[in-house]
């Protein structure tokens, strides 16, 4: 049986926002799945309200949702359904920006830097390996650029080693602080700048 490192044709694969109900259903679907393959409650995070209330905080003009599309035919896969996702919706709130003193003789506080985070980014397992999550990383970060947002930041779990790895490769570096409060002892903050 061949495996998604041994066959020689990759497969197209297409990133789309999510624009239709249809859309919006099929994120509702990977969201749940990305929820169940957790293991974790999410209900500090408000999740059953965010999906019922979908596309919300990930609309635009602040924010956007994403899902990918493959020409596989996969198992666990919907005919023509989206097999990845991922989400950028505005902070509630913004890091400031760190000042340089020699910059300026003023006592203002510096400015909030507009700040986006990255959410809920869930390949089907059927799907890894054809590096989606890299092309819906790479598009999520041009979307929240292009929505203004000069920083990103996201939370994972330690658990979650390989997306760690993929999003230390995209220049995400630990925070100093968590930007919430959450009952999940180790969660991990990374950000970057745009």
């Amino acid at each position: 049986m061949a495996t998604p490192e041994s066959t020689s044709a990759k497969p197209n694969i297409s990133i789309i926002p999510a624009s239709t109900a249809k859309h919006i259903e099929q994120a509702r679907r990977l969201f749940m799945l990305y929820a169940d393959s957790l293991g974790i409650d999410l209900t500090f995070q408000s999740f059953s309200s965010e999906l019922a209330n979908l596309p919300g905080a990930y609309a635009p003009p602040t924010g956007c949702l994403l899902l990918a599309y493959i020409d596989l035919p996969l198992p666990d896969m919907e005919p023509h359904g989206a097999v990845a996702c991922i989400a950028v919706r505005p902070l509630p709130y913004a890091y400031p920006v760190v000042s340089d003193s020699s910059a300026s003789s003023s006592s203002d506080p510096p400015l909030p830097t507009p700040t986006a985070e990255l959410k809920r980014l869930f390949t089907l397992p059927s799907t890894r390996g054809h590096g989606l999550a890299r092309q819906l990383i790479t598009h999520a970060l041009s979307s929240a650029q292009s929505l203004g947002y000069r920083r990103v930041v996201l939370d994972t779990l330690p658990s979650m080693r390989a997306a760690i790895s993929l999003y230390r490769s995209f220049g995400f570096r630990d925070l100093k602080a968590g930007y919430y409060d959450t009952p999940l002892e180790g969660t991990i903050f990374l950000g970057r700048e745009l």
